[in-house]
C-alpha cells in the first residue's frame, strides 16, 4: 500500500498526544524530497499462481491512489512521461533479472471534439481520446495494445464489464498462445481494503476503540477504498518464464521455486532521454509503517539490493512501540531485537520463500511451487494457508491485520510454529491476535479468471464510499 493512505497522524509521538499535547499533521508539512506525484505513485503490488491456470503466475499493480468513480476525466489516465515497471529476482541476489517496462502514449483523435471517447450508441460521436501501451521485456519489444476508456456511465460505456475484457492483450504475440502470456492496463475497481481513516488517528481500530487510550464510543469499521477505482497494470505469465533455469517448479522445494518481485516508476527528465525512479513497492506496507518520514523518498528511489540501510527499521519498528502506547492494555510488543521482522518481512521464510539470510531487501517473494488454495485464508500463513501472503500476495489476503499483528507479537498458532520450524521463536500474544481494523474483505469480489480485479464502478451510478467493512 503506498504512503499515503495509512499514516499514523501526526510526527509527534503518540504518549505526547494522549496527554492533550496538539500536533500538526505529518502530510501538512512533508520533508523535502518526499515525492507526491500521484500518476507515479505505485500502490499495490500483488503476485501469486494463477488460482485457474497454476502453470501461470499473476503480477498486478495499482497506481495513483484511489479515485472516485467521477473522477474519470482526470485521473483514469496513464502518464506518457512514466516508464512503469514491474522486476523480478529469481537468483536470490535482491537484482532484476527480468524487468517489463511499461510505456503509454495518449492518442487525439477528434481534436476539435469535447468528448473524450466515442463510445456508446450515439450516431456521429468522435473517439475522441484513448491510450496505447507499449511494452518490453528486457529491454526487447513485446507488444504494443490498446486501453480501454474509463467506465463513464452507461450511455456511454454501456455493458462495460465485458467491454473491457475485450481489451486482455497477448502479452509476447510472436510466441505460440500458451507461451505468450496476458496483459491489461487500464481502469478497474481498487482491490484494496482498509479502515484508513481510523488507522491514520493515532492507529485506531473500531472493534477496538475500547482500548484504545483515547477511548472512543463502538463503531463499525469504514473501508475507505470502498466505490473506489485505480489505474490497474496486470500481467499473467507462464512460470517457465520466471525461473531461471525455464522449468515449472514440481514442488515447494524445488532450488528454482522462489523468486522476488518488485514494482514501480521511473519520471522522464527534462532532456527527454534519461529518467528518475520516482516510486516503488514490494512488500505491503513497508514504507507506510516501517520507513521513516525523512527516508521515504531515499527509499522509494531505491532499490532491493541496498536496503540492508534499513535493516534497522525492520529490527527496532516504531511501529511496535506506538502500539504499546496507543492500546496499553495489551501486553507490550517488543520493540527491539526484531529478528523475526528483518527474517520475515525482509529475507523470506526459510524453507518457503527465503532468497538471503543476510540484511533486507524488500521483495514481495513467491514461491512458484506452492499451488493455489482451494479455499483461501484472508490471513495467509498466519491462517495456516502456504498460497497467501507473505507467500506472495492474493487480492483477498488481509495485510493490514496480519502486518499489524505480527509488529504486535501476534503471531498465532500457525505462523508461530511455521517460525520456530525456521529456527525462530516468536511470541504470541493473545491481546495482539485481535489486532485489526476490521476489514476483511473488499466490497466487490475478484474475477475468477484474469485480470481478476473486479470491473470499476461507473461514473453515473457511482457507489457508496465509505462502506461499512466486512469483517469475512
Amino acid at each position: 500500500m503506498a504512503s499515503r493512505p495509512l499514516l499514523i497522524g501526526s510526527t509527534t509521538l503518540v504518549a505526547s498526544l494522549l496527554v492533550g499535547a496538539v500536533g500538526v499533521p505529518a502530510a501538512a508539512q512533508a520533508p523535502d524530497g518526499l515525492t507526491h506525484d500521484r500518476a507515479a505513485q505505485v500502490d499495490d503490488l500483488y503476485a501469486f499462481v494463477s488460482p485457474d491456470r497454476p502453470d501461470t503466475a499473476t503480477m498486478i499493480t495499482t497506481w495513483g491512489g484511489p479515485q472516485g468513480p467521477s473522477e474519470w476525466a482526470t485521473q483514469s489516465w496513464f502518464d506518457p512521461d512514466l516508464t512503469y515497471w514491474i522486476k523480478v529476482d529469481n537468483t536470490g541476489d535482491a537484482i532484476a533479472d527480468i524487468t517489463w517496462t511499461f510505456r503509454f502514449l495518449t492518442n487525439v483523435d477528434a481534436p476539435d471534439s469535447i468528448l473524450s471517447t466515442g463510445f456508446g450508441s450515439v450516431p456521429g460521436v468522435p473517439v475522441g481520446v484513448f491510450q496505447s501501451v507499449n511494452v518490453t521485456r528486457n529491454g526487447e519489444t513485446m507488444m504494443s495494445g490498446n486501453v480501454p476508456p474509463a467506465n463513464i456511465g452507461p450511455r456511454t460505456t454501456p455493458g462495460y464489464a465485458p467491454l473491457s475484457l475485450n481489451y486482455l492483450n497477448a502479452l509476447d504475440p510472436n510466441v505460440e498462445p500458451e507461451r505468450s502470456g496476458s496483459l491489461f492496463a487500464g481502469q478497474r475497481d481498487d482491490p484494496s481494503f482498509a479502515d484508513s481513516g481510523a488507522l491514520g488517528d493515532l492507529l485506531g481500530m473500531r472493534p477496538l476503540n475500547a482500548k484504545h487510550a483515547r477511548k472512543l464510543k463502538k463503531a463499525k469499521a469504514q473501508d475507505d477504498h470502498s466505490a473506489q477505482n485505480t489505474q490497474v497494470i496486470a500481467i499473467q505469465v507462464p512460470i517457465s518464464t520466471l525461473t531461471s533455469d525455464g522449468t515449472v517448479p514440481t514442488g515447494p522445494e524445488a532450488a528454482t521455486a522462489t523468486i522476488g518481485v518488485w514494482a514501480g516508476a521511473s519520471r522522464t527528465s527534462a532532456d527527454g532521454v534519461s529518467t528518475t525512479q520516482v516510486s516503488r513497492v514490494g512488500a505491503p506496507l513497508i514504507e507506510d509503517w516501517l520507513i521513516p518520514y525523512g527516508e521515504k523518498a531515499a527509499w522509494q528511489a531505491g532499490d532491493p539490493a541496498a536496503d540492508s540501510a534499513y535493516a534497522g527499521r525492520y529490527a527496532a519498528p516504531e511501529l511496535a512501540g506506538l502500539l504499546n502506547q496507543a492500546y496499553p492494555g495489551n501486553a507490550p510488543a517488543r520493540t527491539a531485537d526484531r529478528t523475526d521482522l528483518v527474517q520475515l518481512l525482509g529475507q523470506g521464510v526459510p524453507g518457503l520463500n527465503q532468497t538471503t539470510t543476510e540484511g533486507v531487501a524488500d521483495m514481495l517473494r513467491l514461491n512458484l511451487g506452492v499451488p493455489p488454495t482451494a479455499k483461501p485464508n484472508k490471513l495467509g500463513l498466519m491462517g495456516g494457508d502456504l498460497g497467501g501472503y507473505p507467500n506472495g500476495r492474493r487480492l483477498t489476503d488481509d495485510v493490514v491485520d496480519i502486518t499489524l499483528r505480527v509488529v504486535g507479537d501476534g503471531y498465532g498458532k500457525a505462523l508461530a510454529a511455521t517460525m520456530a520450524a525456521a529456527g525462530t521463536a516468536v511470541p504470541d500474544l493473545k491481546s495482539s491476535r485481535s489486532l485489526g481494523d476490521g476489514c476483511g474483505s473488499n466490497d466487490r469480489k475478484p474475477l475468477a479468471s484474469f485480470p481478476y480485479v473486479a470491473a470499476p464502478w461507473d461514473g453515473y451510478a457511482g457507489g457508496k464510499a465509505r462502506k461499512a467493512c466486512s469483517g469475512k
